[in-house]
């Protein structure tokens, strides 16, 4: 259905970008609906393709969401380990663990206001937003990876 969509406009916008609507004038009224078909097929193929965009947004906002959470997950998993061994640890050690911990917490709803962009841009800032929030989250991953690295070999 999608791909009869994209073809039929395609088709249609080659068939008007070609000169040929001055062969189908007013003067017959069977070629005049034929023009009206076109049309209404070329509104049909451009809502079709409008909602593939959406459904294409939906998925990549379905997709972050997803991966937002997996990294609460993770966040709130490495915030046991450190409760765990809190006993265990130097004064510094939890001082960094605390800190390391608020900017995780801090980064992560960056990353959340990011997400908000996406569920909500326009079709203009589109690709910016979904620049921003790709960056984020990799600043994040990256930053969650140190501080599971650093915490572990300091066991």
């Amino acid at each position: 259905m999608k791909q009869r969509a994209l073809t039929a406009f395609l088709a249609t916008m080659a068939f008007f970008t070609t000169g040929m609507p001055g062969v189908l004038h007013a003067e017959n009224p069977q070629k005049t609906s034929t023009v009206a078909q076109v049309g209404s097929e070329m509104r049909q193929s451009y809502d079709e393709i409008a909602a593939l965009s959406r459904e294409q947004r939906d998925e990549v906002v379905n997709s972050a969401r997803q991966e937002l959470h997996d990294l609460d997950a993770n966040i709130d998993q490495l915030q046991n380990d450190l409760d765990q061994q809190w006993d265990t640890m130097s004064e510094t050690t939890r001082r960094e663990s605390r800190q390391a911990l608020a900017d995780l917490r801090r980064q992560r709803n960056e990353v959340a206001q990011w997400l908000g962009g996406l569920r909500y841009s326009s079709k203009e800032t589109w690709d910016e937003v979904k620049q921003g929030f790709s960056d984020s989250l990799g600043k994040l991953k990256s930053a969650f990876g140190e501080m599971r690295d650093h915490f572990s070999s300091s066991e």
